[in-house]
């Protein structure tokens, strides 16, 4: 038996099937939805991770300049002790080398703040000559002397250490000073010591001119050191920066030109004693 469907009746049913062919699910509709807040969120963690990235750039940035502040603080801050303990040790060296003996000196310096000559003057320092010298051969004092030769190495090899932290002006500053050889001259002074390579004038004249540079150069570097940008280091004595004449005569030793400066009698034991030979009491001395 044949069915047969009225106009209406197929109209109906063609609508039920348009219908159901347009008609989609909650899942296929949300899909652009989740896929744009999927991607957006994914920018979002992107961009946030950017961010944190650039902080945590930053942080170590800031940790690494600290910990190398830090670092050259407490090298700078050992290269001052260890200069400090090698002149301490240097002047006690000096002493049992002297073992009481005082020399005479005049200079055409300020020996407590040595500046750049002008032209092409050299520094001199001239010594009154003396009947007898010190031994340079006793036991203690070449003991004392190697231990000291020890020291002072390490001490040069401290301010090899420091100039790995100095900015790049601060490195041709110090190379503009030659700010190496003090530490240099320390060590070869004291080694020439212990080996006996020295005669008497010799070890007499290394010692005046390395208790000059330890008497400037430990308060010099000090304030370098604090801001070099301010203070800087300008001319720093070095040993090779004197020449040292040795007076015949009383008549000889006051012949140096532009005498400036205290000598050796003019130490804390010797003030408001008169000496008619002190440089000051010269009647014929003019400044």
């Amino acid at each position: 038996m044949a069915t047969y469907l009225t106009d209406g009746a197929m109209q109906v049913a063609g609508r039920s099937k348009r219908a159901s062919r347009d008609k989609k699910t909650f899942l296929e509709r949300s899909l652009p939805y989740a896929t744009f807040a999927s991607t957006a969120a994914a920018v979002a963690a992107v961009a946030i991770s950017a961010l944190n990235y650039g902080v945590a750039s930053r942080q170590a940035t800031t940790s690494e300049r600290s910990f190398k502040a830090a670092n050259r603080n407490t090298e700078m801050a050992g290269l001052l002790t260890a200069l400090r303990d090698t002149c301490i040790d240097l002047y006690a060296l000096g002493d049992e080398f002297h073992d009481g003996k005082n020399f005479r000196f005049n200079t055409n310096f300020n020996l407590f703040h040595p500046e750049p000559m002008p032209g092409n003057a050299q520094r001199m320092i001239m010594i009154a000559d003396v009947p007898t010298y010190p031994d340079t051969n006793k036991p203690k004092l070449i003991a004392d002397a190697i231990k000291l030769a020890a020291k002072s190495d390490k001490t040069a090899h401290q301010y090899e250490i420091v100039q790995l932290y100095l900015t790049e002006d601060e490195a041709k500053e110090a190379d503009t000073a030659n700010l190496v050889s003090p530490f240099e001259g320390f060590a070869l002074f004291t080694a020439a010591i212990a080996n006996q390579e020295l005669s008497s004038r010799q070890m007499i004249e290394n010692f005046l001119v390395s208790g000059l540079i330890c008497n400037t150069l430990p308060k010099k570097l000090a304030a370098w050191f604090r801001n070099s940008d301010v203070n800087k280091l300008n001319y720093v004595l070095r040993t090779e920066d004197v020449q040292f004449q040795w007076a015949k005569s009383e008549e000889d030793f006051w012949l140096i030109r532009d005498r400036r400066g205290p000598s050796l009698e003019e130490r804390d034991e010797m003030r408001g004693v008169p000496n008619t030979l002190r440089w000051n009491h010269n009647p014929d001395w003019k400044p």
